[in-house]
């Protein structure tokens, strides 16, 4: 009656983050706000792909 796992298994993490005060930061500078989102972003892609995983959905 137990059920039984079939196939590969993985290992998933899922990381989210925030911007203190985004709305504000948008209102004063939209152009360097998103250069900073960008170049965060570009940070944590290189160091998940360094460890084998992926950026989904950004």
């Amino acid at each position: 009656m137990g059920s039984e796992l079939t196939g590969r298994r993985k290992l998933a993490a899922i990381m989210m983050a925030d911007v203190v005060e985004y709305g504000r930061h948008m209102g004063e500078d939209e152009s360097a706000t998103i250069g900073t989102l960008k170049a965060h972003r570009a940070v944590f892609s290189s160091h998940i792909q360094q460890r084998n995983g992926r950026v989904v959905g950004w």
